[in-house]
């Protein structure tokens, strides 16, 4: 076993599934691309799920963590949820901010069972006026106002509890959207390079 091999098994929701980025799919496998070294091992898990919130997230995070930790290497949680939290259906808040920066708290007393590395990444911008049109038959709204409110909050939750953050809405323009929500390429491409440059899981 090599000092860098490492489990980094990343929980999110469909941005961090990868829809929208068609070229080397979306961020999470380009970290991996961008991970691999002969020198050691990196395994990259990708457990997001299009859709998820932190309640769904919360549900089936331990079980699915337990059997990928592996005891001979350095593990790796990755938390990229929220921006489904911040959504609205109707008028009915998905998940309210108070209960959401809760389940965080949850998740993070989850994950400190099996490791202390554990690392949250930041929330992306939408555009507006396109996320609608792609989310209009479910009626449910996006709004970067709330989006930046639950980003604030993870940022809080990481400070209070001594974890990683990795910010990200200053990081996407609307032409590195897909259809308003979704990350394009490009925009996979750039939060993989913030993701590396913050250097959390080279270390």
């Amino acid at each position: 076993m090599g000092i860098n091999d490492r489990v980094i098994t990343v929980f999110g929701d469909s941005i961090a599934y990868g829809m929208g980025g068609t070229e080397k799919c979306g961020w999470v496998n380009r970290l991996r691309l961008a991970l691999e070294n002969p020198e050691y091992q990196v395994v990259v898990h990708n457990l997001s799920i299009p859709g998820q919130t932190t309640i769904d997230l919360i549900a089936r995070f331990e079980s699915e963590l337990r059997v990928r930790c592996d005891s001979s290497k350095t593990n790796v949680v990755a938390f990229a949820v929220g921006i489904n939290d911040s959504s609205t259906f109707g008028s009915i808040q998905r998940v309210p901010y108070n209960l959401f920066t809760m389940n965080l708290k949850k998740l993070i007393h989850l994950a400190q069972k099996y490791t202390d590395k554990i690392t949250f990444i930041g929330l992306t911008p939408v555009d507006e006026t396109r996320a609608e049109e792609v989310k209009s038959r479910e009626r449910i709204r996006y709004s970067n106002d709330k989006i930046r409110q639950y980003d604030n909050g993870i940022r809080a939750v990481c400070e209070e509890t001594g974890n990683h953050y990795i910010p990200l809405f200053d990081t996407l323009l609307s032409a590195d959207l897909h259809d308003g929500l979704h990350p394009n390429s490009l925009g996979h491409h750039k939060i993989c390079d913030r993701i590396v440059n913050a250097r959390k899981y080279t270390r």
